[in-house]
Formats: structure tokens, C-alpha cells, sequence
């Protein structure tokens, strides 16, 4: 046998590495029987093989979202901290993620999409028979919840310091929230250690290494309320809060998308929080017209695009009052110029609040050649 057909394998820590190593050999094993969608999908034959075929379709939709959001940002490094910067400071610093707070919904979404398949994994789990939970548990479910725990710890732990800033009543409600979150994190990796009488005890640990921080509670902060409600006002894409604007006002809105964003109408006091909303124009859209709260409540504002006028400056005001005569209003903007129509722009990638975003499956082209092709997988 020659050199270049010996497969070599530094396995780690094989407990937790089964599926890598059994990938791996079994492309050593015979590499002609993979193509792109079986090493896309193998995961899920790897489960089924073991687990029969009940929720292959499950056990699918959970491993591509699970592996869409690794690809954004690995758990490990979900703390954003840095180490060996210098001597002084070994062990990692954590600090915020990139995760926007303000723009694109960008934590609401990922957080979205871990509990929508942490509580597929949760249901799947409870179904299953006794004599497969095991395995599910230590082979799908615990990556899958403990990646939702540590985001939503991790994420919310940056929206209690963010919310902090702007003296929001709901800092102390994120902080049980991110506790809790890392209190779960110890129950579900005590399970996956005590699963089977203890045959896999001490596998899982929620201590990485000497260096690392990013699984450790994440700094929290409280707010001292006013001893009465008191209005705050904050619209998507507002991510400095002083010294940049002394207005409110949403993104523009593009007749080409035709997107809603939100205005969060939030407590800064002690007692309960009445308002209202009221708009310039009957084009305005507002999922809420009025409210009651005593953390916060999110209005989601949108267009009526048979009643806007047409121009590319298009301007309309929303106003919140409080029941103490507290007043704030949020600016809105609408592009909605006469040409080109819909239609004209529909297969075409559009200029919006400053930029164009082109995603890869949108190609215009591409070229191969025969050794290697690129599947369009979207």
C-alpha cells in the first residue's frame, strides 16, 4: 500500500467526537459513495441508522438551522473575548458580541431560530421511547439545547447592559432570564454526565479550560427605576443613544421591500405605563395603537402602499403620549418613487438605506471546472 491511500485521524476526545470519526471513516472507507448531498446530509443518516427513521425530517431541519448558526458564530466563541493579548491577562476577556441590539433584528432572529429548534429537540425527545433517549439525548439533543442556552444567555446578557443604559424597567427581568439560562445549562450537561447510571460522567463540563470564559454567567447590570412610570422610546436602528440626533426616526422605508420596523415603548418607572399612539398620515401602519405595560411593548410600524403618495421623499410622523403628558415623536421616510415599478426591479438587487446586500446563491454566473463544482444549495 502506498502512502498517499493511508487516511490518518487524530480523533481528540472520541466520547464526543463520534460522528466526526464515524464521517470521516466512512468517506476512508469508500469515498465514491459520497457526493455533495449525501456528506451535506449525513448527519442525519448517522441518527437515523441509530434512532430509525421516525423524525428523519426533524433530525434534518434541526442539523441545517444547528449548522447555519455555528457558521455565523461558534458556540466557543460566542464570548467575543480575546486572551494572551498580553502576559498580564491569560484567561479570555469576554466582551458584546457583533449581534446588533438595533439593526436587521439581528439577535431577535438568531435567538428565534435556537428556541424553534431547542423545542424541537425538546418535543422529540419527550416522544421518543426510553431505550433510544440516551443516545438522542448525548448525540443530538444536548448540542442542539445546550447551543440555544448559551446564546440566549450570552445575548441577553448583552440586552440587559444595553437596556441598562436607557434605564429600562426590563434590565432586571433579562437578568433572571440570562440566570436562569445558566442554571439550565448545569441541569441539562448534569443530565447528558448522569445519563445511563453515570456511563459517560465527567464527558460534559461546563469549565473549558483554564483560559476560556465564554460559558460563564455574563456580567449582569440593575437599574434604579423611577418612583413613577416614566416614557422611553427606542426605534430599530437607533444604536447610539446620545450625542448623535436629537430625534427619533425609523430607516427609510423602500417600496421595493416593503418592510415593517418597530418602535419599542418602554418603562423607565416603578408603576405601570399608559399611552398612546397617533400618526400624521392614514398611511401609517401600526400593529398598536395604545398600551399598557409595566416593562415595554413594541409596536411594529408599516405602510399602506395603495395610500402613501408617490415621491422619493415622503415624509410622515408618529407621536406617543403617556398618560403624564410625556410626549415623543419617531420621523418616518418613504422612497416610493413613480419608476421603476415593481415588476421592472423584481429579478434585480436594490440600493437600500445606503447599501446593496447580494447574497452568494444570487450569482449572475459562475465557473467550473470539471474536478470541482459549486452546488447552489439555497
Amino acid at each position: 500500500m502506498t502512502a498517499d491511500r493511508i487516511w490518518l485521524l487524530n480523533a481528540g476526545d472520541i466520547k464526543s467526537c463520534e460522528f466526526a470519526v464515524d464521517f470521516f471513516l466512512s468517506m476512508a472507507y469508500d469515498i465514491d459513495s459520497f457526493n455533495f448531498d449525501r456528506a451535506a446530509n449525513y448527519r442525519t443518516e448517522w441518527l437515523c441508522g441509530m434512532l430509525g427513521d421516525d423524525y428523519r425530517v426533524e433530525y434534518q431541519d434541526v442539523i441545517n438551522s444547528f449548522y447555519k448558526l455555528a457558521f455565523a458564530r461558534k458556540p466557543e466563541f460566542m464570548g467575543w473575548g480575546y486572551q494572551w493579548a498580553t502576559d498580564k491577562h491569560g484567561r479570555e476577556r469576554n466582551t458584546d458580541t457583533d449581534f446588533s441590539l438595533a439593526n436587521y433584528r439581528e439577535v431577535d432572529t438568531r435567538l428565534a431560530e435556537y428556541q424553534r429548534i431547542g423545542n424541537m429537540v425538546e418535543k422529540i425527545l419527550k416522544a421518543l421511547p426510553e431505550d433510544k433517549k440516551a443516545c438522542y439525548y448525548q448525540s443530538l439533543y444536548y448540542p442542539v439545547k445546550g447551543c440555544e442556552l448559551l446564546n440566549r444567555m450570552i445575548l441577553n446578557g448583552q440586552r440587559n447592559r444595553w437596556y441598562s443604559i436607557q434605564q429600562r424597567a426590563t434590565t432586571a427581568e433579562l437578568e433572571k432570564m440570562t440566570k436562569a439560562c445558566y442554571d439550565s445549562l448545569e441541569v441539562i450537561t448534569k443530565g447528558y454526565n448522569s445519563l445511563l447510571g453515570g456511563k459517560w460522567d465527567h464527558v460534559m463540563t461546563m469549565k473549558q479550560g483554564f483560559a476560556a470564559a465564554y460559558f460563564e454567567l455574563p456580567a449582569l447590570r440593575k437599574v434604579n427605576l423611577a418612583p413613577a412610570a416614566s416614557l422611553g422610546i427606542l426605534a430599530e436602528g437607533e444604536d447610539i443613544l446620545k450625542g448623535q440626533k436629537s430625534f427619533h426616526s425609523l430607516p427609510c422605508f423602500n417600496t421595493y421591500f416593503r418592510q415593517s420596523y418597530y418602535v419599542d415603548v418602554f418603562n423607565k418607572g416603578a408603576t405601570p405605563l399608559k399611552w398612546k399612539a397617533s400618526v400624521s398620515d392614514n398611511w401609517i401602519l401600526l400593529s398598536q395603537k395604545a398600551g399598557e405595560t409595566t416593562t415595554e411593548n413594541r409596536i411594529e410600524v408599516s405602510i399602506d402602499w395603495a395610500k402613501v403618495p408617490t415621491g422619493e421623499k415622503v415624509f410622515g410622523t408618529l407621536e406617543i403620549a403617556s398618560d403624564r403628558g410625556e410626549k415623543e415623536n419617531v420621523y418616518i421616510s418613504v422612497f416610493n418613487p413613480s419608476s421603476p415599478s415593481l415588476a421592472e426591479m423584481d429579478t434585480l438587487f436594490v440600493e437600500h438605506n445606503g447599501y446593496v446586500s447580494i447574497d452568494a446563491a444570487g450569482f449572475h454566473r459562475k465557473v467550473e471546472n470539471k474536478s470541482y463544482s459549486n452546488e447552489n444549495d439555497s
